[in-house]
């Protein structure tokens, strides 16, 4: 089962904030590596892991999020 409001609800979300392209590697993620899909049915599962599906697909840094700020904020305003 799918609750289908919900569902499109958080892809329209998505598309706000990043491009189409991105939400189907998510999904593709999703579907193909199984570490990143728990027990859950299917539509919660993937919202639920998706923080941990968008981090995977974006190339490690080496940075935790206070350093990545505090050089975004470095090269912005010297």
């Amino acid at each position: 089962m799918v609750n289908l409001k919900a569902l499109a609800a958080q892809f329209a979300k998505w598309k706000s904030r990043a491009d189409s392209d991105t939400v189907k590697a998510m999904i593709d993620l999703y579907m193909t590596d199984a570490s990143v899909r728990g027990k859950n049915p299917g539509w919660t599962d993937f919202l639920g892991h998706a923080e941990m599906i968008s981090a995977k697909l974006k190339p490690s840094t080496g940075e935790d999020e206070w350093t990545r700020l505090a050089r975004l904020e470095e090269e912005e305003y010297g």
